[in-house]
């Protein structure tokens, strides 16, 4: 008989053998005894049509025999470990080929296990230890091993025979596009690099609508429970997730969808203008009459401008005036030792944009109040808004606050050491430079001491009494809005929301109507960068 044809498939049969071993040596064994057994057999058998497909079925059943032959193999462990594992009422592998299928659905299950569970097996089957050694390892008795290892059996068993399907999660993984937050992050980070991974996001999102367990989190997602186990660890540390029952989590974050913005804009459009007006005509009434004392306090003011003064004092004044009615840290949830409540943003695909024509979304943009200390001694006061050219940085100005104070002591010379400081400070309009004179300025308000900045914020209007009752009706009717669309369990967070969503939402209108009335003069390509920033020494002032 002829069996050149098995020649071009020399090197098919010994890729098949490396796949199926860990060894070279056990490879050219196992190819050699493949070839050997199709030879006989086509001796035998020489009326085979088919030669080819007859060669692999061969090739799988010398396999199968190997595999047998080597139970003790550590590198054939997973798959012999099919017959060990099933449950004694179950058929053990016949003469069949043992498919990767099977191996595949058996490394699922045994990751379904419990952690226990999952250790017990992994270290009875996988490792070979023998049980008395795993009691001693694991601190529990003999018999303890043994009932776990035969409720093993059953779930594997019975998780083998069933069709678990990969969730949506699995196929069509959401992002969140933005993660924002207001309290006070603590030391432990902000929520924006807590939840930056993708696996922790979708765990949020799964477990948002009502309470799921790891299992279910791990189907939804399609990745294995194990990795699943430790990020929800992770999570419920930092109390993004609670674990509602026994093994049961549900997300303890608010996830708005773009739908959210847009009916807040849509429905409560002419109430939010309306209120912001409102607001605004009494905050500058109060400004005026304070105004004085504002200049008096000691404050340093660029160019001695009270309009460049306004574009920081006048907003201050109405950002914490909103701010201060929303409510306070004790009412906040915890995360590691900060204190804050955190909105996820669904990434939806789409450019999501007010369907109000008469209105641009870009103006109800708003970042801020916020505060962020450089040393103990200095720290900014911060709100970006729609008429400020300037990116939100991620730090809030760590390194503008330590230049800018250096500059204002003076201990910052204009010297070739210093060239790069002074080329970021000018970038930053933080500083100009007089083109007579070479001489340079500061450019941004500026409290030289803690005594300054608590005359100043004495000054400064604070309105939240008389804001509170208008803002209420705004957040009661996006509060509606919020809890008709989003699980009960984070009413009380909704309610937050709806006051950061009702403030962050007449807040930039306030300052639009006070631009557009003249209050707020135009800014300059001098002042369009520091604008709503105040740098200094706060003391205990500030709070």
């Amino acid at each position: 008989m002829d069996f050149d044809f098995l020649t071009a498939h020399i090197s098919d049969i010994y890729g098949y053998a490396v796949n199926r071993t860990a060894d070279t040596n056990e490879a050219e064994d196992l190819a050699q005894e493949i070839l050997a057994e199709v030879i006989d057999s086509l001796k035998r058998n020489p009326g085979v049509s088919d030669r080819e497909r007859y060669m692999w079925k061969i090739a799988h059943n010398v396999y199968a025999d190997h595999v047998r032959r080597c139970q003790k193999s550590k590198n054939q462990t997973e798959i012999t470990l099919l017959s060990n594992i099933l449950p004694s009422s179950e058929p053990a592998p016949g003469d069949g080929v043992i498919e990767e299928e099977e191996i595949g659905l058996l490394k699922r299950e045994i990751a379904r296990l419990s952690e226990i569970r999952r250790k017990i097996v992994v270290m009875h089957y996988f490792e070979g230890k023998p049980l008395r050694e795993i009691a001693g390892l694991l601190n529990i008795p003999v018999g303890t091993v043994k009932w776990h290892l035969n409720g093993s059996r059953g779930e594997i068993g019975k998780g083998m025979n069933m069709m678990r399907m990969t969730g949506n999660l699995g196929m069509s993984p959401i992002r969140f596009k933005n993660i924002s937050y207001s309290g006070n992050e603590g030391s432990c980070g902000s929520p924006q690099t807590l939840l930056s991974t993708a696996i922790r996001q979708n765990i949020l999102y799964a477990a948002y609508q009502k309470a799921q367990s790891v299992n279910d989190i791990a189907d939804e997602m399609g990745v294995s429970p194990p990795y699943i186990r430790d990020e929800i660890e992770f999570l419920t540390d930092y109390n993004f997730i609670n674990e509602v029952e026994t093994g049961r989590y549900q997300t303890n974050i608010v996830i708005l969808k773009d739908e959210d913005g847009e009916t807040l804009l849509d429905r409560m459009h002419k109430e939010a203008v309306d209120t912001a007006e409102n607001i605004c005509i009494r905050l500058m009434t109060a400004y005026e009459a304070a105004e004085d004392d504002i200049i008096n306090s000691g404050i340093y003011i660029p160019n001695d401008d009270t309009g460049t003064l306004r574009w920081t004092a006048f907003v201050q004044s109405a950002t914490e005036s909103l701010a201060f009615i929303r409510f306070n840290n004790g009412n906040l949830p915890p995360h590691g030792d900060g204190h804050y409540i955190t909105m996820a943003h669904l990434d939806s695909g789409l450019n999501a944009q007010s369907r109000n024509a008469q209105e641009s979304p870009a103006l109800y943009y708003l970042n801020g109040p916020m505060i962020n200390w450089h040393t103990v001694k200095y720290g900014m006061w911060r709100v970006d808004h729609n008429w400020v050219k300037r990116e939100p940085l991620r730090e809030y100005g760590r390194k503008e606050i330590g230049l800018t104070g250096e500059f204002r002591e003076g201990r910052l010379p204009h010297a070739p050491e210093n060239a790069e400081a002074y080329r970021y400070l000018l970038e930053n309009s933080l500083i100009l430079k007089d083109k007579d004179n070479d001489a340079f300025t500061l450019n941004v308000v500026f409290a030289d001491n803690a005594d300054i900045y608590k005359r100043y914020k004495s000054a400064l209007p604070n309105l939240s009494q008389i804001c509170e009752p208008q803002i209420s009706v705004l957040t009661a009717a996006v509060e509606k809005m919020l809890t008709a669309t989003h699980p009960k369990h984070i009413d009380t967070q909704l309610r937050m929301v709806a006051h950061i969503m009702s403030t962050y939402t007449v807040s930039p209108l306030i300052l639009r109507y006070a631009a557009e009335t003249g209050f707020l003069p135009p800014l300059s390509d001098k002042t369009e960068k520091t604008a709503g920033i105040l740098i200094g020494e706060f003391g205990a002032a500030f709070a």
